[in-house]
C-alpha cells in the first residue's frame, strides 16, 4: 500500500513539474490531479486489494 501511494505521488509531482508552468488555465487543471492519479490507480488495483483484505480479515468478518 506504502508503494502505491510513492507511485501516486511520483505520478502527481512529475505532472505538476511537467504542467504548471506558470499559466492560469493549469492551475485549474493542477487541482483535479491528484484525484484522478488516485482513481486510476485504485481503479486498476481494487480487486486486488480487495481480496487481500478479505484474507487478511477473514477471521473478523467470520464473527460477524
Amino acid at each position: 500500500m506504502e508503494s502505491i501511494c510513492m507511485v501516486v505521488n511520483e505520478t502527481v509531482n512529475s505532472f505538476e513539474s511537467q504542467y504548471n508552468l506558470g499559466k492560469e488555465a493549469s492551475k485549474d487543471v493542477l487541482l483535479y490531479c491528484r484525484p484522478t492519479v488516485e482513481r486510476y490507480y485504485f481503479g486498476k488495483l481494487y480487486d486486488k486489494l480487495f481480496a487481500m483484505y478479505a484474507i487478511k480479515n477473514q477471521d473478523e468478518d467470520k464473527l460477524f
